[in-house]
């Protein structure tokens, strides 16, 4: 009998234990290790830039798009010339300028999704260096109360500790770990490893076959040993660096069976476009952008610029706008923010096909020449007869009687067309819609009324800032005129002929388009209305009726009162100089009226203008929509601004407020003057400048 204990082991069982366990070792966890390809890690995908074509081209396209863009300083909506955090920008250590600390940036971010600036400061605090610190060497230190405590910065064995004001985190959201970062190259790891591992294939291929040379074949062997053979394979012969190589084991008779592999079988081609595009698409970078021209033409190039421009470029450009305007501005205790020159071409595609399907539907021919002006930088002039929309079979002007005959009808020659029965036609009388009806469009209207002033501030904005760009203009090229005639010795330097014609040119087609919105808006709140109820409303508005060109005329011929007030001032302020004890120089009068803070030729005033002329011109074209259709809309009420509102149209508001509305012909009251609407000629300028006070339609039941 054999003796029992701890040492009672055979040297096969002993044997026979070793191969099991090596046997569970290999197919456990270590054997998924070398299966598996281990996760990156930071310096993983920092390596990786060097290492995968498609990767490097992305990054470095991005990096350098973001990088060449231009930054500006703003106060407000005027422009700086000089800003201490721009010029720090622009020149951020002795050893690195604004692209490169951009490039830098930017590539880290889209590597692994954060990255760190140091800034050093000056003597009083402001930063005078910024440095970009690689992520694998910056540490955040968390806290409790105040959510990061500080950051450590490793150099080598060193480690060095900075307070949160001295590092500026740039971070993509990871949404797991809020205090670091995911980059699209983590989301695209197995694409990247996909194509690495392809590309270190097909090398090995040239290199050595990249194939194994073939199967070699044990005769009859015990498990133990077929156990240690695979081991052995898995250990010497798997993943593509042991390609090609032979497998050898000694005893007994060995069987050789070549193997034959074509390269072609594999589709690396289909493989590596698929991981190709794989990344591509992560990182937002349309094929055409890195070169690949294959199935490109003009047409989807530029659309592809534009796409990403739009939707890769602009979002980390305004991601940096952010963080720099809330951490890195704040810094140099400065009123002012930094913005990038956007990046976005025009889709001159986009912009024609919808150019092509409004134009003699909702657009004329002269406007969609102005946007192709604006947008595409042409200078096309205007089209005798391109103001009036046409139809589309008589080619006649909308609103006239279609001919009956070769010669054009006289006005009472105009033929009657009978009406069919039941249908409404476009101009729908008072008894024509019932008691019941009229209800609705009444309680409808006052729903509105709740978001009224709201919506009148969004319709004045766009034509408010356009007028603003164009006075601002104006006023700028009218204070170099008058600073070079102060220069020349002219005492009285502002040209009122000159001045005044170039004012009225700049300015009619904005009031047109003023008038024309105003008018719109009228139309297109009846017309909601009416698809509401299911009922046409028959509200329309003419923007040729006399009445309306005249108040257009009066708003072109008065506004040359801005240059009137322009002209007094100027010249008073000369003489006082001229006169002053002071004995100031022409060169000295010259630079005060050259000052960006004269209120005068100041954006401030441009700003005043472009509002006052933009609102009167919105309401009086409203109450000439309230006339036109004064069959429906009976009367009219007061709706006083949200902010900035004189005493005097608070109390029109509730003298005149929809309970107690008066009839669209009669004058309201505002501070001791009779007028027709908000903003009315007839009021004077303490009545009118900055009114932002609108109407609102009344139906009487």
């Amino acid at each position: 009998m054999r003796p029992i204990g701890l040492f009672n082991f055979t040297k096969k069982n002993v044997t026979k234990a070793i191969n099991t366990a090596r046997s569970k070792l290999y197919e456990g966890y270590f054997n998924q290790v070398i299966t598996i390809p281990p996760s990156m890690n930071t310096s993983d995908f920092l390596r990786a830039y060097g290492q995968i074509g498609w990767l490097f081209a992305c990054v470095n396209r991005i990096s350098q798009n973001v990088a060449s863009n231009e930054w500006k300083a703003y106060k407000g909506e005027t422009v700086q010339q000089s800003s201490l955090a721009l010029n720090v920008l622009k020149r951020p250590n002795p050893f690195m300028s604004q692209f490169q600390l951009m490039w830098k940036t930017v590539a880290f971010l889209e590597l692994t999704g954060k990255c760190y600036w140091y800034i050093a400061k000056d003597g009083i605090g402001r930063p005078k260096e910024i440095w970009c610190i690689s992520p694998m060497d910056m540490w955040v230190v968390p806290d409790k109360d105040n959510y990061i405590k500080g950051y450590m910065y490793k150099a080598g064995a060193q480690q060095i500790p900075l307070s949160v004001d001295e590092v500026i985190a740039f971070q993509l959201p990871d949404l797991i770990n809020p205090y670091s970062g995911v980059g699209p190259s983590q989301a695209a790891a197995n694409d990247l490893e996909a194509d690495k591992y392809t590309s270190q294939y097909v090398r090995n291929f040239f290199y050595n076959d990249a194939k194994p040379a073939g199967i070699v074949n044990f005769p009859d062997i015990s498990d133990e040993d077929y156990e240690r053979a695979k081991a052995q394979w898995n250990d010497k012969y798997k993943g593509v660096e042991n390609s090609n190589k032979i497998a050898f084991a000694r005893g007994g008779e060995v069987t050789f069976t070549p193997i034959t592999m074509n390269i072609k079988d594999l589709d690396v081609s289909n493989l590596k476009d698929k991981s190709r595009d794989g990344i591509l698409g992560t990182f937002g970078v349309p094929k055409s952008i890195l070169g690949i021209t294959d199935d490109v033409n003009r047409a989807n190039a530029e659309t592809a610029e534009y796409t990403f421009a739009k939707h890769t470029i602009k979002p980390v450009l305004q991601l940096i706008q952010d963080i720099l305007n809330n951490e890195y501005v704040p810094m140099f205790k400065e009123q002012s923010e930094l913005k990038f020159v956007d990046p976005v071409p025009e889709n001159k595609e986009f912009t024609k096909s919808v150019l092509d399907s409004q134009v003699d539907k909702s657009i004329t021919k002269n406007e969609a020449r102005e946007v192709l002006n604006k947008l595409l930088g042409l200078n096309l002039k205007p089209l005798i007869g391109g103001d009036v929309i046409y139809q589309p079979v008589t080619q006649q002007p909308m609103g006239t009687a279609l001919p009956t005959q070769q010669s054009a009808p006289k006005e009472d020659d105009k033929p009657v067309e009978e009406e069919p029965p039941n249908e409404p036609t476009k101009s729908v009388k008072k008894n024509m819609l019932s008691k019941g009806v009229r209800k609705k469009i009444a309680r409808l209207i006052e729903k509105n009324n709740k978001t009224r002033q709201e919506d009148f501030l969004k319709l004045a904005e766009p034509l408010q800032n356009e007028f603003n760009k164009i006075i601002k203009s104006y006023f700028n090229d009218m204070q170099k005129d008058v600073v070079s005639k102060i220069l020349d010795g002219s005492k009285d330097p502002v040209d009122l002929k000159k001045w005044n014609k170039e004012l009225q040119d700049k300015t009619i087609a904005l009031y047109v388009k003023c008038f024309k919105a105003g008018g719109e808006s009228v139309v297109n709140e009846f017309k909601d209305i009416g698809n509401y109820i299911h009922k046409d409303t028959g509200v329309s508005f003419n923007i040729k009726d006399p009445k309306v060109q005249q108040r257009i005329k009066n708003k072109v011929s008065n506004i040359t009162k801005v240059n009137d007030d322009t002209k007094d001032r100027v010249k008073d302020i000369i003489e006082d100089l001229y006169n002053s004890e002071d004995d100031f120089t022409i060169r000295e009068i010259a630079k005060k009226i050259a000052a960006e803070d004269f209120y005068e030729f100041s954006p401030a005033r441009a700003k005043t203008v472009a509002q006052t002329e933009t609102m009167t011109s919105l309401n009086q074209a409203t109450i000439e929509g309230y006339k036109q259709n004064s069959d429906l809309i009976d009367g009219k009420a007061w709706l006083p601004s949200y902010h900035n509102t004189r005493q005097s149209h608070i109390d029109a508001g509730n003298e005149y407020s929809m309970d107690s509305p008066i009839s669209v012909d009669e004058p309201f009251n505002v501070g001791g003057y009779d007028c027709e609407c908000p903003g009315d000629d007839s009021l004077p300028a303490s009545e009118v400048v900055n009114c932002a006070c609108c109407m609102s339609p009344v139906i009487n039941i």
